[in-house]
């Protein structure tokens, strides 16, 4: 019986600590994984801008479509995990628009909502 309580103490401080030091390693990562979001956020914000202005000018080509469609993919999922609530239903819809091969002008209006959102995010 005293040994099943020595077992449980050492199980409750062992959890205590190592809780404690894993929680610390996971902040730091995050922290850093958070920090390589925001700036590859920046980085897209010139795909997407001039994505939205070859709409308007009718010189997109296939590719930088796959980019943006892949971009606001990847935004509508991992906006959230981030932080980013505010950039997930402009992601989501650049990318249903995209999908359903939606009107060039709702896309690049939509396009161009989803840069702004991300430009005030990123400067909060």
């Amino acid at each position: 019986m005293l040994q099943s309580v020595v077992n449980r103490c050492n199980l409750k401080y062992l959890y205590k600590f190592w809780g404690a030091v894993m929680e610390d390693a996971f902040e730091g990562r995050f922290e850093k994984l958070t920090s390589a979001f925001t700036e590859r956020l920046r980085a897209e914000l010139d795909t997407l801008e001039q994505f939205s202005e070859g709409l308007q000018n009718n010189t997109v080509d296939t590719e930088l479509f796959d980019q943006v469609k892949y971009i606001a993919h990847r935004l509508a999922g991992a906006s959230r995990v981030f932080g980013y609530n505010e950039l997930t239903a402009s992601a989501q819809a650049v990318e249903t628009l995209i999908a359903e091969r939606g009107d060039s002008t709702a896309i690049a209006e939509e396009t161009r909502r989803l840069a702004e959102d991300i430009r005030r995010a990123v400067s909060a």
